[in-house]
């Protein structure tokens, strides 16, 4: 991660999901992905058109700065090989310049993995990063990067954090004051890949502050305060004991929530998706008691 500091938390971490390598950071200043930010502790409630929108600033010692609105969108829902599925679309609008969308089909069965904030990508079905020649969504079945099937230990494992509910308190951000319950947390991401003779391998540790409401959609983030250090070391095949961990950059920045609702428009995914999946409910048959006798 080449500018790990000036981008919140969960956002950060969500990079690392999606990127084979690191991204310079002109590339990760453009469009963003949410699929981070989304509270997988409870069974979601939303429907399709459900949105919520975040003030985004950041600052780092080398002299990076984040200033961009994000909002996340339940798009729409899919049945994807037979696997109920929800379109979650993310906005990323930088003052000046047009906005960006990507979106990413994802799996509900993300809510069953007690280890989802870890490993989100793994409940990722296909991906919408722009349009082809005929300005129709590009639709990619989401594959994992070759450099994954090298990893040693499972997906998620390299990601920790530590955390501690600090209470209850009012929080005032663009879109109101909330009663919201503090959690501190400790992050901690890692990564390497190989580039010829070389192993390149990026760190990242982060102490973040949340302030989380049920009245909230989506993330029941209200607002999230992070402070970041990223390392970075090199070195060559059979010398990773000489290799040095060095800091690359420090930081710290805010996500703040502006507004939220339930009545937008997906931006990007086809018109024909843009809608619920229609779900049939089992019907419960009568049973009869183990004391009645049998006539």
């Amino acid at each position: 991660m080449r500018r790990a500091v000036s981008i919140l938390a969960l956002v950060l971490l969500c990079l690392v999901y999606f990127a084979a390598r690191p991204r310079a950071a002109s590339d990760q200043a453009k469009v963003m992905n949410g699929i981070a930010m989304l509270d997988y502790s409870k069974t979601p409630r939303w429907k399709v058109g459900t949105w919520v929108q975040y003030k985004m600033e950041g600052e780092s010692e080398m002299g990076h700065r984040d200033d961009y609105l994000v909002t996340i969108v339940i798009a729409g829902e899919e049945v994807f090989w037979g696997d109920t599925c929800f379109w979650l679309e993310t906005w990323t609008q930088h003052a000046g310049r047009q906005r960006r969308a990507v979106a990413s089909l994802i799996s509900y069965s993300v809510f069953d993995d007690s280890l989802a904030w870890a490993r989100p990508q793994l409940y990722v079905r296909k991906v919408i990063n722009g349009l082809d020649d005929e300005g129709l969504p590009r639709q990619e079945v989401y594959l994992r990067g070759a450099d994954t099937f090298k990893i040693r230990n499972a997906i998620g494992a390299d990601r920790t954090r530590n955390l501690d509910t600090l209470g209850w308190e009012q929080t005032t951000v663009p879109a109101g004051t909330f009663k919201s319950l503090k959690v501190h947390r400790k992050y901690w991401a890692g990564g390497s890949v190989v580039k010829g003779d070389s192993t390149l391998y990026d760190e990242s540790h982060e102490n973040t502050d949340s302030f989380y409401s049920a009245d909230v959609p989506i993330t029941r983030l209200v607002k999230q305060q992070f402070e970041s250090v990223g390392y970075k070391k090199s070195w060559l095949i059979g010398q990773s004991q000489d290799a040095p961990l060095r800091v690359v950059d420090k930081g710290e920045g805010t996500a703040s929530l502006v507004g939220f609702g339930r009545d937008t428009t997906a931006a990007l995914i086809p018109e024909n998706v843009r809608k619920a999946v229609a779900r049939t409910t089992p019907k419960r048959t009568q049973t009869t008691t183990a004391a009645k006798k049998r006539g």
